[in-house]
């Protein structure tokens, strides 16, 4: 698998994985303070691959000749 092909797979599970918890969000009761605590540490966690995702994809859009991101769903 190349570099490009492996961006846009990360890519495509993370969307996948926020949509889950954005599943999850809709499903947590009101003073449910371990699922509160959970999905709190769920975004961050996507939070922050979603982060590093967008950085090496700039630095291979860079790499093969791009001025900036060529995938709009992480410019």
């Amino acid at each position: 698998m190349d570099d490009w092909t492996h961006t846009e797979a990360v890519a495509t599970a993370l969307t996948v994985a926020d949509s889950a918890v954005e599943l999850l969000e809709r499903q947590i009761q009101p003073g449910n303070r371990i699922a509160l605590l959970e999905h709190a540490f769920l975004r961050e966690l996507f939070s922050e691959m979603k982060s590093a995702l967008v950085d090496r994809e700039a630095v291979l859009a860079r790499a093969l000749g791009y001025p900036h991101s060529i995938n709009s769903n992480t410019a």
